[in-house]
């Protein structure tokens, strides 16, 4: 029915809105995010308890450009209240500019990130298991800065490839980290290159 932009439309949204129900929530929001207006709605979406609608409304409000989105979902991210949703956030960054404003938060965050990947790298008492989630950890903070032009993201990256630390922490445990580590690279060597 979105599709065949039915006269009808607005009315059946309303009642997929009240009703909530997730598959035609689901379908509902690419249509909500052509209208500005919408944007407490999304909002409000992006806080529901099903994943699922909270996902696509984090992707209808980046693609919104919505003041209040990027807020809303930077807030998030860096308070890290939705542990599951944090790589979501993430790529939702990736795609599109970023505000200014946001982008000292978010290096603060990686930088915090990284460290703490190094911390547990020098601590014999990290499991592997524990290493490789600082790593997957690292990998999500930088996700959320790639395709950014600042300075500042550039500076931090600089840092992160040749941290002597870091590359002796990934050789150590190449068998490990190494995969995680080339996927790190790569995503930070196209954004730049892009």
């Amino acid at each position: 029915l979105i599709q065949l932009d039915a006269p009808q439309l607005p009315e059946i949204i309303e009642k997929v809105i009240t009703e909530r129900i997730p598959n035609l929530v689901l379908a509902a929001i690419p249509y909500l995010a052509k209208d500005a207006k919408n944007e407490d709605l999304l909002l409000e979406f992006a806080k529901d308890k099903q994943k699922d609608v909270r996902v696509d409304a984090y992707f209808a409000l980046r693609d919104m450009k919505s003041e209040k989105g990027w807020e809303y979902m930077v807030n998030l991210f860096l308070s890290e209240k939705k542990k599951a949703d944090l790589s979501m956030l993430s790529r939702a960054f990736a795609a599109y500019s970023l505000p200014a404003l946001y982008v000292p938060l978010l290096i603060e965050k990686a930088q915090k990130s990284f460290d703490s990947f190094i911390e547990a790298g020098n601590d014999s008492a990290t499991s592997d298991k524990g290493l490789q989630e600082k790593l997957d950890y690292l990998y999500m903070h930088v996700e959320s800065l790639i395709y950014k032009e600042y300075q500042e993201i550039y500076d931090f990256f600089d840092m992160l490839l040749n941290s002597k630390e870091y590359n002796t922490l990934i050789g150590k445990n190449k068998g490990l980290l190494e995969y995680k580590a080339r996927n790190i690279t790569a995503e930070i060597l196209r954004s730049v290159k892009d």
